[in-house]
């Protein structure tokens, strides 16, 4: 099944609905205080689109959204709705008078299926595509099915090599999100199959913003053809070429000076 035949045909997109899951393994997705709920505005943060956009594409296909859970809520509603969730995250916004779209993460995939012009709604609708879906589940020690990102993987060699206050996870550049920032220095992007199967022109585009509008060294790593001791070489490589310091949990620091 290829992905973009989610945009045009409905009955595929009925039948991947319940796959919230995908969501949170493309990248983290944020909710309103003690909801499972998110708002216009941080869908299209999440989707690194502009909010005018996500609009449009509600007017379009309100009653299946609706379907979906999408609604309007009056602001009586919304302070029930705070009052009587459990989950979710801390997100300090106001109540308008009119009230609030208030979008459940049904919708939030829906709108995945349904979003051209985004490279995050693209890799949520490759994902969705998989019949094995390989690239966010594996099967672990005493057969439990554990659902992880690779950036989850890379995380936690990350946070062991370099100590967890010197990473960085999703940091917000422009309308973009970089997976990984060390040392507030190098730049680490999770290229899951080389993101083949993006749009190339969209993708230098943001490589282009990036590199004009930051000062981080970038090392683009592939999970399926790269092992994670792979990328730890790299970045020690990057290292004799820097004058990055890196303070290592067994307290040796590198730096250019003590390499060469």
């Amino acid at each position: 099944m290829n992905g973009e035949k989610l945009i045009e045909n409905k009955e595929l997109r009925d039948r991947n609905i319940d796959r919230v899951d995908v969501l949170e393994h493309v990248k983290e997705i944020l909710t309103l205080a003690n909801t499972d709920f998110s708002t216009v505005e941080l869908v299209s943060d999440y989707y690194e689109v502009d909010r005018d956009t996500i609009k449009k594409l509600i007017q379009r296909n309100r009653i299946e959204l609706e379907l979906d859970g999408l609604k309007l809520y009056k602001y009586n509603d919304i302070a029930e709705v705070l009052a009587n969730s459990e989950k979710g995250l801390d997100i300090k916004f106001k109540i308008p008078s009119r009230g609030l779209i208030l979008i459940p993460k049904r919708a939030i995939l829906k709108i995945g299926m349904l979003l051209r012009d985004s490279e995050i709604a693209k890799k949520v609708r490759y994902l969705l595509s998989q019949e094995l879906p390989e690239l966010y589940c594996e099967l672990i020690k005493e057969n439990q099915l554990n659902f992880k990102k690779y950036e989850e993987e890379i995380g936690n060699y990350l946070d062991f090599t370099f100590k967890k206050e010197n990473v960085k996870r999703q940091v917000k550049c422009g309308k973009y999100y970089l997976d990984f920032i060390i040392f507030d220095s190098i730049h680490i992007e999770v290229d899951e199959n080389n993101h083949s199967g993006y749009d190339k022109a969209k993708e230098q585009e943001r490589m282009y913003y990036i590199l004009n509008n930051t000062k981080y060294w970038t090392i683009r790593y592939n999970p399926q053809k790269e092992k994670p001791y792979e990328l730890m070489a790299k970045i020690f490589e990057l290292s004799e070429c820097t004058e990055v310091g890196f303070n290592l949990d067994w307290g040796l620091t590198l730096n250019i000076m003590d390499i060469v």
